[in-house]
């Protein structure tokens, strides 16, 4: 049943609300309360992301030369040549030397036990290494395939190592100096050598 005003208009609220209407100090605090929550998870994301940048960074650095140990390691008994074999010796103990630096720094300055998964799984060695030294080791060319393969790696481990130095201060940058510095050695004693 339909209400009737016999000559009356209806009486409507005219605020547009149905309860009493809000005082605009208190719109006023909600606004500036839902302002201060936005601008404060904007801050904490930006100072998450710069925080981590550097221990990523730096875990990059410690699995690159943990690759670059490994090849040299994994290599060593096929190679032919004596002054490639003498380089070799030298670099796995400049780099076993710089890896466990490394890894203590890892530690002391970035509080991380061990390379997180996903810059591990990232910085995996491309899988057709192996397959290239093999098939070079059946073609009597394993040296030179070796020599290439491990400057690319050099170039890499250097440029993160670089990285670090360049966006650091203290031990950290001193560290990877002394990397970049051992990576130089190594690739200029395989840039001079004539096979």
């Amino acid at each position: 049943m339909q209400p009737k005003y016999y000559g009356a208009a209806a009486q409507y609220n005219k605020s547009g609300t149905s309860g009493p209407p809000l005082s605009k100090r208190l719109i006023m605090i909600g606004a500036i309360g839902v302002g201060v929550i936005i601008f404060l998870m904007i801050v904490f994301t930006v100072i998450g992301s710069i925080s981590k940048g550097p221990q990523d960074n730096f875990a990059r650095l410690a699995a690159r030369e943990a690759n670059l140990v490994s090849l040299i390691g994994k290599q060593t008994s096929n190679i032919q040549s004596g002054d490639l074999g003498a380089i070799n010796a030298t670099a796995s103990l400049l780099f076993n030397g710089d890896n466990s630096a490394i890894n203590r720094l890892m530690t002391s300055a970035y509080g991380l036990a061990a390379i997180p998964p996903e810059i591990a799984s990232s910085e995996t060695p491309d899988s057709t290494i192996d397959t290239s030294l093999k098939n070079a080791t059946l073609n009597g060319t394993f040296d030179r395939t070796y020599i290439g393969i491990l400057q690319t790696e050099i170039t890499s481990t250097y440029s993160a190592a670089q990285a670090i130095a360049n966006a650091t201060s203290g031990t950290v940058k001193a560290t990877a100096i002394t990397v970049m510095k051992n990576l130089l050695a190594i690739s200029t004693q395989l840039n001079a050598l004539k096979l």
